[in-house]
C-alpha cells in the first residue's frame, strides 16, 4: 500500500483503532507512536493527535508519557504538520 505515513500518538487516551481505520480508508499507512523517539521517524508525513473530552488529562498524560516537549519539538523545529482531533468538534453538526 502506498501513500503517506501517518503518525498516530498513543498517550493512553482516544480511540486510535478508528483512527487508523480512517487513515487506511483514504489510502494512507499508519503506525502507532508509543514513544517520543519514535517521532525522529522521517518518513512520518503526518502526525495525529488524538483528543478526550478533558484537555487537563491529556495533556497530564503527554506528560506523564514525555510527549509533551517531544511533540512541540517535531512542530516547531522540524516544521512537520499536526491533526489534533478534539472530540466536541467531531460530534459537532
Amino acid at each position: 500500500m502506498k501513500g503517506r505515513l501517518v503518525g498516530i500518538i498513543d498517550y493512553g487516551l482516544g480511540n486510535i483503532g478508528s483512527i487508523a481505520n480512517m487513515v487506511r480508508n483514504i489510502g494512507d499507512r499508519s503506525i502507532y507512536i508509543t514513544n517520543p523517539s519514535e517521532l525522529d521517524n522521517p518518513e512520518i508525513e503526518l502526525l495525529i493527535l488524538p483528543g478526550v473530552g478533558s484537555f487537563d488529562r491529556g495533556v497530564e498524560l503527554l506528560k506523564e508519557n514525555q510527549f509533551f516537549e517531544s511533540i512541540k519539538e517535531y512542530a516547531l523545529r522540524d516544521k512537520r504538520r499536526i491533526l489534533g482531533i478534539l472530540p466536541r468538534n467531531a460530534t459537532t453538526f
